[in-house]
């Protein structure tokens, strides 16, 4: 697992071609990965979207992980509404739909608020504060 979050953040660290930021047509990567140290619950959410404009995005997700007792596998889509705040910053709202295939049915829906700060024009950090007492920090990657 160490070996993989590594190889990720290397990839990610060495994307620095420039390019603009968010735009019409870009495609993003990205995701995170929860660890908690209190127990063997784990989680992996990598994600992709593509801008349909310069502030609106549509995308998938997917989310891989146990709970303690329960080893899951989520899909879903979603989109996000860019609000530009500084040069590198914006803000987003998020709203999305999560589908239990392994470890459970049903549907979730998803909304949260979040800020994406890019370290270049292709490199961004991506916190979110999903549900109450939640959250997650993640990157993303632009091409």
């Amino acid at each position: 697992m160490k070996k993989i979050l590594l190889l990720l953040a290397v990839v990610f660290a060495t994307a620095t071609i420039s390019e603009a930021q968010i735009a019409a047509g870009k495609y993003m990567i990205g995701g995170s990965a929860n660890l908690q140290s209190a127990g063997k619950a784990w989680q992996l959410n990598p994600s992709g979207a593509y801008f349909l404009t310069d502030d609106i995005a549509l995308g998938g997700d997917l989310r891989i992980g146990d709970n303690g007792a329960v080893f899951f596998t989520n899909l879903g889509v979603s989109g996000r509404k860019y609000w530009s705040i500084l040069d590198n910053t914006f803000l987003y709202g998020h709203a999305g739909v999560n589908f239990g295939v392994v470890g459970g049915g049903g549907a979730d829906l998803i909304l949260y608020p979040g800020v994406m700060y890019f370290f270049n024009e292709r490199l961004a950090i991506d916190g979110a504060l999903n549900g109450i007492g939640g959250g997650g920090i993640g990157l993303s990657l632009l091409f």
